[in-house]
């Protein structure tokens, strides 16, 4: 007869087991990349254009633990479709939910669209999806005087990476001034031109989404995911044990907004 210590670890196996399962049904889109705060799976943006995204975003959340509103998270990502109509496919608000974005609800995505003919790439519509919080600070109004400034300007029509680079840096300026008061931030483009051309960090950000296990350790991933699969295992470990988990963000209301080229 199987032991009463054989029982309850083949009990907790199946819990893990049927939590991958849940898991795995649960996501319809990718997990994000390890740097998380770009995830560039079509592969559209210099190896430059995505350390300035991952790099400022982070010194960003950073800033922010120390003032009243903490944990803004700026989120850049790019998909490769078919065609427009695909990107009716893709829910804006479920994908900033399922990734956690923000902590305290001040987080904000941005997704670009693109098409492939041939080696060349054609930015074909973009959405956006603020948290909660940030909606005051980014309405539909302003992100899209902020699009047409710099994703959908003229001025940037011959390079992608200019154009994104400026997008972010509108975005970083609205956040810095308007919700913690940095009156003095500012950006200059043509440095930012020579700093792009001269890029030679020896660095790599992936455009494949972190395993699930790097996502469950990960401080954005949802306390019910984390729970399901880890707890079994400490229950297992310490006997009774429940361990400490960090909530991710993640909630948002839909108020974000669709662009085509």
């Amino acid at each position: 007869m199987m032991s009463r210590f054989k029982l309850i670890g083949l009990f907790l196996f199946l819990l893990v087991a049927i939590g991958y399962w849940i898991f795995a049904g649960s996501k319809k889109y990718p997990l994000p990349t390890e740097s998380y705060y770009i995830n560039d799976y079509a592969d559209a943006l210099l190896m430059s254009t995505r350390s300035t995204i991952a790099r400022e975003s982070e010194r960003l959340y950073n800033f922010s633990q120390d003032y009243e509103l903490p944990g803004t998270q700026i989120v850049f990502t790019t998909f490769l479709v078919d065609n427009v109509n695909e990107i009716s496919e893709y829910d804006k608000t479920e994908i900033y939910r399922e990734w956690g974005i923000g902590n305290n609800d001040m987080g904000f995505l941005l997704i670009m669209f693109f098409t492939q003919e041939g080696d060349n790439l054609s930015l074909v519509g973009t959405k956006w999806e603020p948290g909660y919080r940030m909606e005051q600070f980014l309405p539909p109004s302003r992100v899209n005087s902020i699009l047409e400034n710099s994703i959908y300007s003229d001025e940037y029509i011959d390079s992608l990476d200019m154009a994104v680079a400026n997008c972010l840096y509108r975005i970083l300026e609205v956040v810095y001034v308007n919700v913690y008061g940095q009156l003095n931030f500012n950006f200059d483009m043509d440095m930012y031109y020579d700093y792009m051309i001269n890029y030679d960090r020896d660095e790599f950000y992936d455009t494949k989404p972190m395993s699930m296990f790097s996502y469950l350790f990960s401080e954005n991933a949802f306390i019910f995911d984390q729970v399901f699969f880890f707890l079994p295992a400490a229950l297992f470990v310490t006997v009774g044990g429940f361990g400490i988990f960090k909530a991710g963000g993640g909630r948002s209301g839909g108020l974000g907004g669709f662009k085509r080229r």
